[in-house]
């Protein structure tokens, strides 16, 4: 069962990759927050095999991958607008 945590601070958005993601990985372990500080709070805890981050929170990706014993694998999300 992958643990997977999911920083993400758009609701709609952090269901609609739970929702993807669970059809790859039914049994997945989802750990999710909107707030990077939780976010670090939950890598001291929970060991786990991926990390899906909001590129508007880059910082605390650069952040997690520069851990000491990182490991697994850092996902980054943004969704573009495009002007009309």
């Amino acid at each position: 069962m992958p643990k997977i945590l999911l920083l993400e601070d758009i609701p709609e958005a952090s269901a609609w990759l739970k929702l993807q993601i669970a059809q790859v990985f039914p049994d997945a372990e989802f750990h999710d927050t909107s707030r990077v500080h939780e976010a670090l709070t939950l890598i001291e805890k929970v060991q786990f095999e991926f990390a899906l981050i909001d590129l508007g929170l880059l910082a605390a990706a650069k952040w997690l991958r520069a851990r000491p014993g990182a490991r697994g694998s850092v996902l980054l999300a943004h969704r573009l607008h495009h002007a009309a």
